[in-house]
Parts: structure tokens; sequence; C-alpha cells
């Protein structure tokens, strides 16, 4: 029981992703030393906990750029400079020693055919194994295998309402959520492919 939930470990901290998203809203709202602080130290905690999220982090806030562009003058951008360079000086210990690791242990690279077959396939995962929701879904689960990752009904009313009070930068929420899911489908994608253009991203794999 406790093997079969290892990967689910991340889950219990990904409330530097939150402290990571509040540091990017006060890069254009609050620009300063704080915000700098925040955005560059959560963004490296969220790294640190998994590549996956540290890479996930990382098109977020590209999204996020990109929607607020206009808002980034000197000062907005002065700061985002400081809180990448604060994120780099802490992931670099860990960043530093995994590049020379990879140098010598090939079995580091994710093969090809590994990150299509691991990849989200929302008519296989988007399954529940929950009491609750398990008739649900009982008709599209027949036969099926996979991860099940269905997140719930109350993530999904939540974002609902979320979209329809148009609340908090609801733009780069929807912007954000749609790359990650177009990015999550794996080779099927062509933007994965760009992903493991860059050394670090072809070399995600899971501890077990």
């Amino acid at each position: 029981h406790q093997m079969f939930h290892l990967v689910h470990l991340p889950l219990l901290v990904t409330g530097w992703i939150a402290l990571f998203l509040l540091g990017l809203h006060g890069l254009v709202e609050r620009p300063s030393v704080r915000s700098a602080a925040l955005c560059g130290t959560a963004f490296a905690m969220t790294a640190l906990t998994t590549g996956y999220y540290g890479a996930a982090a990382a098109l977020v806030a590209l999204v996020f750029a990109a929607v607020h562009a206009r808002h980034f003058r000197w000062r907005p951008l002065a700061w985002s400079a400081a809180a990448i360079g604060l994120a780099a000086i802490l992931l670099w210990p860990y960043a530093h020693g995994f590049m020379e690791l990879r140098r010598t242990e090939s079995a580091l690279k994710r093969p090809a055919g590994l990150s299509a077959e691991l990849s989200f396939d929302p008519a296989r995962d988007l399954k529940s194994r929950a009491y609750v929701y398990r008739r649900l879904s009982a008709r599209l689960s027949r036969g099926a295998k996979g991860e099940r990752m269905f997140p719930g009904l109350i993530a999904c009313v939540l974002a609902s309402v979320a979209l329809l009070r148009r609340g908090r930068d609801v733009t780069f929420y929807a912007a954000a959520v749609a790359v990650l899911l177009f990015v999550s489908l794996g080779p099927r994608a062509g933007a994965y492919s760009l992903l493991r253009a860059i050394p670090p991203f072809d070399s995600m794999r899971h501890p077990w």
C-alpha cells in the first residue's frame, strides 16, 4: 500500500506552488525585495520537491510573463531578475551535482517511449478509484488501465466558479492550465519535444 503511494508524496508539499504564484503576482503588483524573495525561494523549493513541478512552474512563469508583458517596466523587471538569480543560487548545488552525475550515468536519460507511455491520456486517466466517483465513471473505466487521475468534483466546481466569477487574473490561470494540459499529453504534443531538447528535462524519472 505504501509503495503504491510513493508517487503521491510530492502532493503533500504543493503549497510551495501557491506561494510561487503569490510571488509572481507580487512582482507586477508590488515589486519589492519581499516579492522577489518569495518568488525565487518558492520556485526553488518547488523545483527541489520534484523536477516535474519545477518544469511546470517554469512554464507557468513564461505564461505569466506573456499575459502581463505590458506591466513589466524597469522595476518589475529588476525584481524579476533578482528572483531568478535567487532561485538559481538556491538550486545550483543540486543542479550542479545532478549534471555531473548525468554525464556518467546514461540511465538518467529518459527513453522517448517511456515518455509516451507515462504521458497524460484523457481517455485512459480521467477515471477514479474513489468510492464517491467510481460509479460516475464506471462505464468509462471498464477494462481501462492507468493512473486514473480524476481530480475530484470539488476541484472542478471551484475552478468553474472562479471562471464564472472572473476571479483574480482569470486569463492567466486559464492560459496556464491550457499550456500545462497540452504539454502533459507528452510526445503527441509538439511543445513536449521542445522541452526534451533542454538537457535536464530529458532526465525526468520517478525515484522508484
